[in-house]
């Protein structure tokens, strides 16, 4: 009985863990009362978030999850994408 309750002890642990890594959130700087970009990823980390989508590509915000396993994809704004899309050099110089 003890072996069985181990073992559903250590399925729950692992897809808690598998679950985890599923969650997304996306970052906007756009607000009131924002926590710092250092809390923000501290808050990231403390959710287990798996991955995060930032609405720009601020130095200072890639620079902290650089130092995490969180996957990052950063978005182009709307009236930045036909420019990056028709044009090599101007993609290449995108931040």
């Amino acid at each position: 009985m003890c072996g069985v309750a181990l073992l559903f002890f250590s399925l729950l642990v692992l897809s808690d863990a598998i679950a985890a890594r599923k969650i997304g959130v996306n970052y906007g700087r756009l607000g009131n009362n924002l926590p710092s970009a250092y809390q923000s990823i501290e808050i990231l980390r403390s959710m287990r978030a798996g991955s995060v989508k930032l609405y720009d590509a601020n130095p200072e915000i890639l620079r902290l999850l650089a130092r995490t396993n969180i996957h990052v994809s950063i978005m182009v704004t709307n009236d930045e994408i036909i420019s990056i899309a028709a044009n090599q050099t101007t993609a290449n110089k995108w931040d």
